[in-house]
Formats: C-alpha cells, structure tokens, sequence
C-alpha cells in the first residue's frame, strides 16, 4: 500500500499537482516562489514531446493515469486529478503529500461530493445530477460500490435515497482562467 501511496503521489506531482516535500537542490531564497522551484525541479522530468520520465520509463500524462495509477483501484483520484478545465475538481489549497495522501484523498472526496457544482439535487424528480468524472469512470467508482449513489454518500453529509435516478451535469472544458 505504502508503494501504491508513493506511485500516486508522484503521478500528483506529474500532473500538477504537486507534494509537500521539499524539492531537491533548490535553495531556501526560492520559497517566496515555490511554483517557480516545482517548475525547475519538475522540467528534468518531462521531455522535449511532453512525456513523463516515469522510473525510468517516458509516460504521457494519459498512460500515467491509465496505466499507472488507475490500476491502483482508488477511484478518489477522479476528484482531485485537474485538467485545468472548469469542470475539474477544485485543487486544495495544500499540495499533497506521500505520507498523508489517503487522508487528503478522504478530505478531497468529501468536498468534492458536497460541492453542489458537483451534486445536485431535485427531490421533486427525484433526482439526483451527478459531475459527468462519474459518467467517465462508472466502472472505476463501480469496483468500490454497488452503485454511483452508494460510492457518492460514502462522502456526502446529507445522503441521496438509493433509488433516486442518477443524470450527470454536462462537464465544463473550457480552459479555467483562475
């Protein structure tokens, strides 16, 4: 698990993320800019056609996702993994860290599932319009509980009813601004 926990961490950092550690040779004077330290660090990383040296191994963010950390089986990732796009989860005002990811994850996942950008509710229809990231990775939330609704109320504060029908809010890809 701890290995799983590190892979995740890293696959993070490659998406932009980043992890609360200390960057390597990068000098104490560079803290007032830390994005501009991550950005030197993480460049010895990445190619001249976008790939990700990941152990070793030239990945692209897609393979990274698909191949590497998907395969994990911890769908959470889903609501923290950010394109850029409006329709991204939010990223935490704290970068992740390795030893602390499954309880940030936790953390994530519960403010992500009690957003309403991302769930919403119409008791009158008895429906409940889920972020279309469950649409993209049913399969994934699916290994984890017998239904969306399920793996969503394992994080919501007030649960949806079970037998609510589930539609999914249409996902925003324009380039966020902020």
């Amino acid at each position: 698990m701890k290995k799983s926990l590190e892979i995740a961490a890293l696959f993070l950092v490659a998406c932009g993320c980043a992890v609360r550690v200390a960057p390597p040779s990068v000098s104490a004077d560079v803290s007032a800019a830390p994005d501009k330290a991550w950005t030197k660090v993480l460049s010895r990383f990445v190619d001249d056609k976008g790939r990700i040296d990941f152990a070793g191994m030239a990945k692209d963010p897609h393979d990274l996702e698909n191949k590497v950390i998907r395969p994990i089986g911890d769908p959470r990732v889903h609501v923290v993994l950010n394109c850029m796009a409006r329709g991204c989860p939010r990223l935490p005002r704290e970068p992740f860290r390795a030893d602390m990811l499954d309880p940030e994850l936790e953390a994530c996942a519960q403010y992500f599932f009690n957003e309403e950008r991302n769930v919403q509710l119409e008791p009158n229809k008895q429906t409940v319009r889920l972020s279309q990231i469950l649409q993209f990775y049913t399969n994934d939330f699916l290994k984890k509980a017998p239904s969306l609704i399920a793996f969503v109320n394992k994080y919501r504060e007030a649960k949806i009813p079970e037998g609510w029908k589930v539609e999914f809010i249409p996902y925003d890809w324009q380039l966020n601004s902020q």
